[in-house]
């Protein structure tokens, strides 16, 4: 298999894979491809949460109305369902995504994807002041569940 038919992946989709190809012909450590590995985890997690916000985003500016306050309520109505919704389905595919680049453990890292991606969506409630609600629990609990997932749908197609 060559390098730019990876996983069925070419290079171009993946410039981490080929930053890590050019570290591992210099010699690079277990710690640093470690790192590496952490780096494209955190990259993913910080493009699905942003996608999730996308997403509502979009779906206020299409559907929602035009007055700036009733398009806030419309917003925090909407967000109960888009963002769990969005969230679990972008888990999904983020946690197959990273255990297809994988030889073992693809439930183990499809999880690690959606707890980064939950501790996001945690720091972005809390530093924004976001009085709790029961439903952004389930939310999390739905990304981590959602990764594990797609790290098991990865291993069974490997």
């Amino acid at each position: 298999m060559g390098v730019a038919s990876r996983g069925g992946h070419g290079v171009l989709a993946d410039p981490i894979f080929l930053w890590t190809l050019v570290a591992i012909e210099r010699g690079i450590t277990r710690r640093e491809r470690a790192l590496m590995k952490l780096a494209r985890y955190l990259a993913l997690a910080i493009a699905i949460e942003g996608l999730t916000i996308g997403v509502l985003v979009g779906i206020v500016a299409v559907f929602g109305p035009t007055d700036p306050e009733s398009s806030a309520l419309f917003a925090q109505r909407l967000g109960y369902w888009v963002g769990p919704l969005a969230g679990f389905g972008l888990c999904l595919a983020g946690g197959w995504f990273v255990a297809q680049r994988v030889d073992r453990r693809h439930v183990v890292h499809g999880l690690a994807l959606g707890v980064l991606v939950a501790a996001i969506d945690t720091a972005l409630l809390v530093g924004g002041g976001a009085p709790f609600e029961p439903v952004f629990v389930v939310s999390n609990l739905g990304r981590m569940v959602a990764g594990s997932a797609g790290g098991w749908l990865a291993g069974r197609s490997s």
